[in-house]
């Protein structure tokens, strides 16, 4: 099998022509970013490097000088090698990868870089996010701007700069109006957020334009990425894609600091997040507002997985856009709201189905299947020669690419746009017990144990 792939830059291009190598590896990377399952991204890239070991070797320099040396060097051009992975996408129910596929291609060859932006506050999963956003695309670089706000605590004393050495939710502690400034607690928390965050701001830019200029990607997530210092960096750097996480649930988002206290308790006086956590809440209703204000997405983050998958869907559809349009930047030169990324992850956002919807569905569109009270569950799995596998694409190249059950699948499973994993696994559920019109069925630890199954594929 062919080892590397020499591919041309240029389509008819002459042998002569200096062209760069791939690998398999390279090509599953670029696949993976696009949103391809990992499964199917082996499949393709050694179908596509099988495929081209039958294939007489390119001459290199106008002759084949050995034929043991040049057995495992293949040139290619970059159309034709294109073209062939997105035959097979096709045939894996992939809906048009052309875009996508140019646009991850560049990405991964570093002729074009994006840096993702997760803002938000304390608690909100921001870091897990990062995290797993980064494996799944394979950005190799995440930057917490908690690092950044350290390593500028070693050039600025406290006694010089207190606001940098308190905490973004009570750095409005260090901040002392003049008598006739009379600031309610509330502007006062807000006031330290981003005096603290506006020290941070001009290291951070730096470390962003020097990623952009090596062509690297780069995720960013911290406290410190407010409103309006996103807005600045997408302003200066047009690769910026941003997004504010959030938790809308105030009882989930408290229970998230359990873990960092040092005895896994919510009692204010050993957890400090705890004990400032209405000035977490104050900061996140003035990001939220001010995100609505710019059009800058709000990922509610009660779900990680429901996240991520958002996350990956959109970025890549945001991407693939600009790339379709000729636009270099989501922000609008003339009102500065950020309308393509607004747009395009409000419809991945609005396809998206809660566990309730799809079992609704479920229903609907088999009203003689019986369904089990949750004691027993009886889920069970039908013999089946292949598992489905949900497309991620649907067939228009920045729209509809959402988390929507296909009411139009065909006998395999698959349909036009991005099927929910609940939609592909149900036509192999047996769900056997009570009537699905019983009233005395309680659906509620059903519910749960669905959106656990359904959800938790789209990690993987």
């Amino acid at each position: 099998m062919v080892e590397a792939l020499h591919v041309r830059d240029q389509p008819n291009s002459p042998p002569t022509r200096v062209a760069r190598k791939y690998s398999q590896h390279h090509l599953k990377s670029v696949l993976m970013f696009m949103g391809t399952k990992q499964d199917h991204a082996d499949q393709i890239a050694a179908h596509v490097f099988e495929r081209l070991s039958h294939t007489h070797p390119t001459p290199i320099n106008g002759h084949i000088s050995d034929q043991n040396a040049d057995r495992n060097r293949h040139t290619v051009d970059y159309d034709s090698f294109l073209q062939l992975v997105r035959q097979l996408l096709v045939q894996y129910n992939y809906f048009n990868p052309k875009q996508d596929l140019e646009v991850a291609w560049r990405i991964k060859d570093r002729q074009q870089s994006v840096c993702i932006l997760l803002g938000g506050t304390s608690g909100c999963g921001k870091s897990t996010l990062a995290s797993l956003l980064a494996h799944r695309i394979g950005v190799t670089t995440v930057l917490s701007t908690d690092n950044v706000r350290h390593l500028l605590r070693n050039f600025h004393p406290r006694e010089t700069a207190p606001v940098l050495w308190a905490s973004s939710y009570h750095a409005g502690e260090s901040v002392h109006p003049t008598p006739d400034d009379e600031l309610s607690a509330e502007t006062q928390i807000v006031t330290g957020f981003e005096a603290q965050n506006e020290i941070v701001y001009d290291k951070l830019e730096s470390i962003v334009r020097t990623f952009r200029a090596r062509g690297e990607c780069l995720i960013v997530e911290g406290v410190h990425l407010s409103i309006k210092h996103i807005r600045r960096l997408v302003l200066e750097h047009p690769n910026c894609i941003p997004f504010l996480i959030y938790i809308s649930n105030q009882t989930k988002h408290t229970e998230r600091f359990a873990i960092r206290a040092k005895y896994m308790t919510l009692e204010p006086r050993v957890n400090k997040y705890v004990r400032y956590f209405e000035n977490i809440r104050v900061i996140q209703d003035y990001l939220c507002a001010e995100a609505d204000q710019w059009l800058i997405p709000k990922v509610d983050n009660t779900n990680v997985d429901r996240s991520l998958a958002t996350l990956h869907a959109t970025v890549v559809n945001v991407l693939s856009r600009l790339h379709t349009t000729g636009r270099t930047s989501v922000i609008d030169p003339d009102t500065g709201r950020l309308d393509i990324l607004h747009e395009e992850y409000t419809k991945v956002h609005e396809d998206s189905w809660s566990s309730k919807q799809m079992l609704r569905k479920i229903r609907q569109n088999n009203p003689t299947r019986k369904r089990t009270a949750p004691a027993s569950l009886g889920l069970t799995i039908s013999p089946t020669s292949s598992s489905p596998s949900p497309p991620w694409r649907s067939n228009s190249h920045g729209s509809g690419r959402g988390l929507n059950v296909n009411t139009n699948a065909n006998a395999n499973g698959f349909g036009g746009g991005l099927m929910s994993p609940l939609a592909l696994i149900s036509p192999y559920l047996s769900i056997a017990g009570d009537p699905v019109g019983d009233p005395a069925g309680d659906p509620a630890s059903e519910l749960a144990y669905l959106d656990d199954v359904a959800w938790g594929s789209l990690a993987s």
